[in-house]
């Protein structure tokens, strides 16, 4: 009886120090310090949604890539001074079906399919497209009837420098570069 008792206690103690639990061995009169780092941590990734694989890597350094995608970028001929610098490397005058199934594998890695690669979803109809790319696309201004009818927002017809970075992730993951856009 005495060791169930505390096994209880070292089990509330530490579910109650584990910051990632949220508190959820406290009872319900007792307050949470892990709440408030717990919401501002979601608003965070709500608000880089289109980051990371979703937007190609396009926002990331290479010191920050993942293992598996810094591979993959090598694959595909970049090392971290063309990656960091955004420099043009020859597979991306590539066709999709120009490319071999290691170098199709590694950009899919990356993000890349063959509709973001070859056409920027551009032969897709609204309905077909990934949730994600229709999110991109709803962020910038797009609507269903203008994705339909191949009609960009207007405020989307400007220079590469003038996008914000949430506008630059955002066609990143539609599959949009500097060197392709406009």
């Amino acid at each position: 009886m005495a060791a169930t008792i505390l096994l209880s206690k070292l089990t509330h103690i530490v579910v109650d120090s584990i910051p990632c639990c949220g508190g959820f061995g406290k009872h319900e009169n007792e307050s949470t310090q892990e709440a408030a780092p717990q919401v501002k941590m979601a608003s965070h990734i709500k608000k880089f949604k289109f980051s990371g694989k979703a937007s190609k890597y396009e926002d990331s350094k290479w010191s920050s890539l993942l293992l598996s995608a810094r591979k993959a970028a090598k694959e595909l001929g970049y090392d971290k001074e063309t990656w960091d610098s955004k420099t043009w490397v020859d597979i991306e005058d590539y066709g999709w079906n120009d490319m071999s199934d290691d170098q199709k594998k590694a950009a899919t890695t990356l993000g890349w399919d063959y509709d973001s690669w070859d056409c920027k979803y551009e032969n897709k109809d609204w309905n077909d497209l990934p949730k994600t790319v229709q999110e991109a696309a709803t962020f910038i201004g797009f609507t269903q009837e203008m994705w339909d009818d191949d009609s960009w927002p207007d405020d989307m017809d400007v220079h590469w420098d003038d996008l914000s970075d949430k506008q630059k992730n955002a066609v990143h993951v539609i599959g949009y570069v500097k060197e392709t856009w406009g």
